[in-house]
């Protein structure tokens, strides 16, 4: 069972990501491990588990087909690297903010 607050459609974060970082989607989702792409894909996974109430492998299956285990493992990363790095913090919360723009207008 989901909240029932207002939950986020998973492509309206994946497009944030992808206009931030500037990516594509297919990047973001496929099995290039380029460093440019990995940091977006672990964030893009993160938010998706923070806003929409998926579960690990509903996220998983949204990005590519990824394993479960690949979500929550990038998941706690991002949760780690939020509570040290400002820069992190910053970037999740300005995405956090453009997605409730877009999506609420």
């Amino acid at each position: 069972s989901r909240p029932s607050s207002m939950i986020l459609p998973p492509d309206t974060i994946v497009q944030a990501i992808c206009s931030f970082y500037n990516v594509k989607s297919p990047q973001l989702k496929g099995e290039k491990r380029d460093s440019f792409l990995v940091g977006p894909r672990h964030i893009c996974m993160f938010l998706l588990k923070e806003e929409t109430g998926l579960t690990f492998v509903e996220i998983g299956n949204i990005m590519g087909g990824r394993d479960h285990t690949t979500v929550m493992h990038a998941v706690e990363k991002i949760k780690e690297l939020a509570s040290k790095s400002e820069r992190t913090k910053e970037e999740i919360l300005f995405i956090k903010r453009k997605i409730k723009e877009e999506y609420i207008q």
